[in-house]
């Protein structure tokens, strides 16, 4: 049996790997793929998808006041616009300009494992685990997919040779500001990056300090040029020097009392952020909320620490359930760099210092907030790419057998793309309820732009909201105690109709309003508020 496997791999890379047009292949299983299962994913929102695609067509409308937004990041949404000014349905706009992107990581994808030299079968199994990942980002109406491309864009301009060329500092200028624009989170990270590449070239490949601050210099004067008047416009909309509230407010989360949860959620009803939005989500930077610093007390210094200490467990729980591999890749990765030259080249050695470098830079801001897997999306595709690197380096040291290396890149393909699918097949009709459910709503003919609360259900009546473009005013959720403190705030709100979602109590003061869906909707009683 082994001398058959031997004899197929051979026949593979004699015949068949040549041939193979690596970019093309890949390209076409990613469009396949992608309208074959468009129909089950269709429907597939965010929560945060609402705010995206209000505020691109306040760009689309010509409403820039409103849309410039210190919270959610601009760049996602000025893509949008056009799309949405054409005419074309928000969530198709938001789905096909990620489909585009998702090419655009490819390429990015291809230009790298090319540097590598990464043979092409290993290439293209990778690469094909990488799909999962994009097509479930690519369902997914969120900028996810566009920060993962300038990311990699990022990563590739500083992996050439000669990084600090005239033209090169040009480019990682330019793409690091419109990195800012994907992810304001940039705008800390991308300076750090720099500095961290400029020491490194000091010390590791004796460029002169003097040429390194030049250089440095110029990269930080294009960031620093396009950055500025975003940040001038944020700072004339709020009054005060704006970069982002995005930041404090996910720091505020992690508040003193460990409450996880968002103040739009737990604030009682609040006012849409203006005549446009449909909720304060649009602007959810606008909520009352306390940021605190570790440095106000020891207590929250500890606390800081505390926080960190677990980012860093839920870190490697979360990488490691997108790739089994992941710590073991870090860790066979950060061995090998100790390896003597003769065992493990020195071109090895610098891609993987240079991908845990990148990797634990970007990490180390978010540890100091609530850690998603959606902001480390980056590090899962560059461990990927570790591990790609660690597994030719074994096959060219070691002699494994055909099935010993069918058995260790079954195992590897398995470990990378299990929670991928699995998501993928959870997501299947996601959405679909909540549309059915806004359909079913609209058939009411409820008044245009009708005030509405609910007593919880906040995300779902969210996704309501946008698609019947109604102003919702949150839910009751701890913030009030008493019935009579509800139903005052829907007065003083001027709340039209309040939502009870799959009830599960009565609450007295209802029975002297109007229920208007008359039992047509299951699990839904809505009230006229007069």
């Amino acid at each position: 049996m082994i001398q058959v496997l031997e004899n197929s791999v051979h026949w593979f890379k004699e015949k068949i790997e040549p041939k193979l047009n690596f970019y093309n292949t890949i390209l076409v299983a990613y469009i396949g793929l992608w309208m074959l299962g468009y129909p089950l994913f269709k429907r597939m929102i965010n929560v945060d998808t609402t705010s995206y695609l209000t505020i691109a067509q306040k760009y689309a409308n010509g409403d820039f006041i409103n849309a410039f937004n210190a919270y959610w990041s601009p760049m996602i949404c000025w893509l949008l616009a056009p799309l949405l000014k054409m005419g074309v349905d928000p969530m198709l706009a938001f789905k096909v300009l990620n489909f585009v992107i998702g090419i655009g990581v490819l390429f990015q994808l291809k230009r790298l494992f090319d540097r590598v030299a990464i043979r092409k079968w290993l290439s293209l199994l990778v690469m094909g685990i990488l799909i999962t990942r994009i097509l479930l980002w690519a369902y997914s109406p969120h900028p996810d997919l566009l920060l993962l491309f300038f990311a990699l864009l990022l990563y590739n301009q500083i992996s050439k040779e000669n990084v600090f060329a005239f033209s090169n500092c040009i480019l990682i200028g330019l793409i690091g500001a419109l990195s800012f624009f994907a992810k304001t989170y940039f705008f800390g990270f991308f300076p750090l990056l720099m500095i961290v590449l400029g020491l490194a070239h000091y010390f590791f490949k004796n460029q002169k300090p003097l040429f390194l601050l030049q250089r440095i210099g110029l990269i930080f004067i294009l960031f620093y040029a396009f950055a500025s008047p975003w940040i001038f416009a944020l700072s004339q909309k709020y009054g005060e020097l704006t970069i982002s509230s995005a930041g404090s407010y996910n720091h505020a989360l992690v508040i003193r009392e460990g409450t996880w949860l968002h103040p739009a959620i737990n604030q009682g009803f609040l006012q849409p952020t203006n005549d446009t939005s449909i909720s304060i989500w649009e602007d959810n930077g606008l909520t009352k909320y306390e940021d605190w610093s570790m440095f106000d007390s020891f207590a929250l210094f500890k606390r800081q620490v505390t926080v960190v200490f677990l980012n860093v467990i839920r870190a490697i729980v979360l990488l490691n359930e997108a790739n089994f591999f992941a710590f073991v890749t870090v860790l066979i990765g950060a061995i090998l760099v100790f390896f003597r030259k003769e065992l493990v080249n020195n071109q090895l050695k610098e891609e993987i210092v240079r991908i845990l470098t990148f990797c634990a830079l970007y990490l180390s801001g978010y540890l100091l907030i609530l850690l998603n897997f959606r902001y480390i999306l980056i590090m899962d595709a560059l461990l990927l790419l570790l591990a790609a690197l660690i597994v030719q380096f074994l096959f060219d040291k070691i002699s494994f057998n055909a099935l010993q290396k069918l058995i260790m890149i079954g195992l590897f393909s398995v470990a990378a793309t299990a929670l991928p699918v699995r998501d993928l097949a959870w997501s299947i009709n996601d959405g679909k309820q909540t549309y059915e459910l806004s359909m079913q709503i609209k058939e009411l003919k409820l008044p245009e732009k009708a005030n509405f609360a609910s007593d919880q259900g906040w995300w779902e009546i969210m996704f309501v909201a946008y698609y019947l473009n109604y102003p919702y005013y949150g839910q009751v959720g701890s913030y009030y105690k008493t019935e009579e403190a509800i139903e005052k705030a829907l007065k003083e709100k001027q709340i039209d109709y309040f939502f009870l979602i799959e009830p599960t109590k009565d609450y007295a003061f209802l029975s002297r309003y109007q229920e208007v869906t008359n039992g047509t909707i299951p699990n839904l009683r809505i009230y006229r508020i007069e």
